[in-house]
């Protein structure tokens, strides 16, 4: 049974740096009437961190690297050579109403889905192989998606007016799987009905100014 019935599907996006993917995830959110799965293009490597981290720990871990603070929770990620999807679930939908947990497990049993589709058998981690790290990808948490003993799949999430942001990245590379044809089955394992949409031109202009304000500020960078 499909947790959704409508979602809109944008891979289309232009390739755009960190601060850039930020905004126009926020900005999505915003603007969000029916669900929206996105996938991101990256114009340049980067590695965004979670809103709760010291932004001081992370630029000591990743001194060359252009860091960006996400709205969302979670550790460190470095983007760049992963899969990095965001998926938005508008307030009036039941899927956006439930607890944290219980969200990452169903999504990540979606995620399991449709890479089995693609024999990349996975399993969500239990209590018994979480850990700690300020790194995403040493840090297993409960319902990430675990591959050969490896963390592959870990997300964060925020909720903005009842309106529900993922953010989720994949650690598989273009030469085991295409992303592409990854989400597109993804799609289809969350929602009954797909649409494939083109994003619009002032969607960029837009973060891009919503970046400069914020998302390429010193004061968001270093809140913390």
């Amino acid at each position: 049974m499909s947790l959704l019935r409508q979602l809109d599907l944008l891979v289309s996006s232009t390739p755009q740096q960190g601060p850039e993917q930020m905004a126009l995830d926020d900005l999505l959110l915003q603007w969000l009437t029916k669900p929206l799965l996105r996938l991101y293009h990256w114009k340049q490597p980067c590695v965004t961190f979670g809103y709760f981290q010291k932004w001081q720990y992370v630029a000591n871990i990743f001194p060359e690297q252009l860091i960006v603070r996400r709205s969302t929770g979670g550790g460190c990620v470095a983007h760049g050579h992963d899969i990095t999807f965001s998926l938005m679930i508008p307030r009036a939908e039941a899927l956006s109403t439930v607890a944290p947990l219980l969200f990452y497990h169903t999504l990540h049993q979606a995620v399991a889905a449709a890479l089995k589709d693609i024999s990349i058998a996975t399993h969500l981690a239990k209590p018994e192989e979480t850990a700690e790290s300020i790194c995403c990808f040493t840090a297993p948490a409960l319902h990430d998606l675990l591959w050969n003993g490896k963390k592959i799949l870990g997300g964060a999430q925020r909720r903005h007016r009842g309106n529900l942001l993922y953010q989720g990245s994949l650690s598989l590379v273009s030469s085991q799987i295409n992303a592409t044809i990854f989400l597109h089955d993804l799609a289809l394992h969350l929602a009954q009905e797909v649409s494939v949409i083109e994003e619009k031109p002032h969607w960029v202009q837009e973060a891009a100014a919503l970046a400069l304000k914020q998302y390429r500020s010193e004061s968001w960078t270093k809140k913390r």
